[in-house]
């Protein structure tokens, strides 16, 4: 096992890594370049999630511009830059291939069965792989946030470039946070600045749909677990009761770091809890759970950890940690368990994957356009167990919704980058020692995320899954940054 080369990480420390040696251009240029990414990201998040075509596209021309000025940077670790070049050829093929089926042709070879009836109904029309080729090709922008990811790698090259843009993250959704909190007790009908119409019971800060808000408070969670971790294995609690008890609490120090972070975990297991999402809650919920399954797993790092490191046995830090872990879910998720006992199985929403998967067949293997769901959808909705009220615009399952607009593609593409981050994180939790959490965090808002996505469609959002994105450039850059091989690219 590697050895890990940097200091700890401390509020003060995170100052001496940028100041201290003189910066050359390069390095201010790496500087802003860094901060003004932060700008898409979060512009995403706070206006709606990104759910309207204006805000993506202003998001996608900067982060357009952003890749087009950082392409001459070269990185010097070779399995980094194998992640991001793989990531690129994804998006790439996402993006050509969502075009191609916009392409509408005369006697197109590749069209499904129905232009063939639409042919007879509106006389000679060109058709094209996808039903509503328009459709699709004004969806394209939707794409936009897939930079976000080779974009994190190729402006956080450094650890510490990675660990301060995990930070900032971290900050960012515990204000986000405690700003859905105060909003939703002073403010309740109110999303952002606009006037709330849905889920007027539920916590959605910017966000329109509480899973989309749910998912987006457990990523950040997990982060701040994390951190919290972090400074926890490095602490002796009799120091940190006394700091408690006085004002020397308020000097930067790893005892004030780990209660900074544990207020941020509080804060946002709150948030998480009150859009009581049932998918959120339970996604987080596993998700966390793993986070303290591999932590208690041995020694945290060489340093001394009085709080960690007992005489108890893994399997009995385990268990403790887990009775804890479910003991404050279960007080505090109130509202979403009492949803989950009220209202049971949606039955409507097992119903709607049947008819999903029915239409998945019938436009396999080319699928039936990128952005047509809704297009395709009510010829194959069942409404004698989907009802016949409301409109499904959406699959509530990105797997199958993926399947049904872009076919084979879609699982190639998912397998190749489900395995390839999954790959990564593992190697950085086998490699690393001190900054271990960092892949663990990455791995955590995996299955959280993948679990979500089999109920619901938070990772269709723009700001929910450029988020994401960002943070797993970090987690990336930190599994991989202790590699042996360090040749330049």
């Amino acid at each position: 096992m590697q050895d890990d080369g940097l200091n700890s990480f401390s509020p003060k420390s995170e100052r001496q890594m940028i100041n201290s040696s003189p910066l050359n251009v390069g390095q201010k240029l790496d500087r802003w370049l860094g901060v003004i990414f932060l700008f898409p990201v979060f512009f995403l998040v706070i206006n709606s999630g990104g759910t309207n075509l204006g805000t993506q596209s202003i998001a996608g021309i900067a982060l357009s511009i952003l890749m087009l000025v950082s392409l001459f940077r070269r990185f010097h670790n070779k399995a980094i830059a194998r992640i991001f070049l793989l990531s690129m050829l994804c998006f790439a093929t996402l993006l050509f291939y969502g075009f191609v089926q916009s392409i509408r042709l005369e006697n197109h070879p590749f069209e499904p069965a129905i232009w063939g009836l639409a042919r007879q109904e509106l006389g000679q029309i060109a058709g094209a792989i996808s039903v509503a080729p328009e459709n699709t090709r004004a969806s394209l922008v939707g794409f936009a946030p897939f930079l976000v990811f080779p974009l994190a790698l190729l402006l956080f090259r450094r650890e510490d470039e990675a660990l301060l843009l995990l930070q900032r993250l971290t900050y960012f959704s515990g204000a986000l946070a405690l700003f859905g909190l105060v909003q939703h007790l002073l403010f309740p009908n109110q999303l952002g600045f606009y006037e709330k119409i849905h889920y007027l019971q539920s916590l959605t800060a910017t966000f329109v749909n509480r899973n989309s808000a749910g998912t987006f408070f457990g990523v950040g969670l997990c982060l701040s677990l994390g951190f919290a971790f972090f400074h926890l294995r490095q602490i002796d609690p009799h120091k940190l009761i006394i700091k408690l008890s006085s004002q020397s609490l308020m000097k930067p120090s790893q005892e004030r770091s780990f209660v900074v972070f544990s207020l941020l975990s509080l804060i946002q297991l709150l948030a998480l809890v009150l859009t009581q999402s049932r998918g959120a809650v339970i996604s987080s919920f596993v998700a966390v759970f793993v986070v303290f399954i591999i932590m208690a797993r041995g020694k945290m790092s060489r340093a001394r950890a009085p709080l960690l490191n007992t005489n108890w046995s893994p399997r009995l830090r385990i268990l403790a940690l887990s009775g804890v872990v479910i003991g404050v879910f279960w007080f505090l998720a109130g509202q979403a368990a009492y949803r989950m006992e009220a209202q049971g199985v949606d039955i409507g929403r097992l119903c709607a994957y049947t008819s999903t998967l029915q239409a998945i067949r019938d436009y396999w293997p080319l699928g039936a356009g990128f952005g047509t769901f809704q297009d395709v959808f009510p010829s194959y909705r069942n409404s004698e167990c989907a009802g016949i009220h409301g409109t499904w615009d959406i699959a509530h399952n990105t797997y199958l919704e993926g399947l049904l607009d872009m076919g084979v593609v879609f699982a190639l593409v998912f397998i190749v980058g489900f395995f390839s981050l999954t790959q990564a994180l593992i190697k950085g939790y086998r490699s690393r020692k001190r900054y271990r959490f960092v892949p663990v965090t990455g791995i955590a808002i995996l299955v959280l995320v993948s679990l979500h996505a089999l109920v619901d469609f938070s990772m269709q959002i723009p700001g929910v899954y450029a988020f994401v994105a960002a943070a797993w450039g970090g987690c990336v850059t930190l599994s991989l940054g202790r590699v042996k091989n360090t040749e330049t690219l």
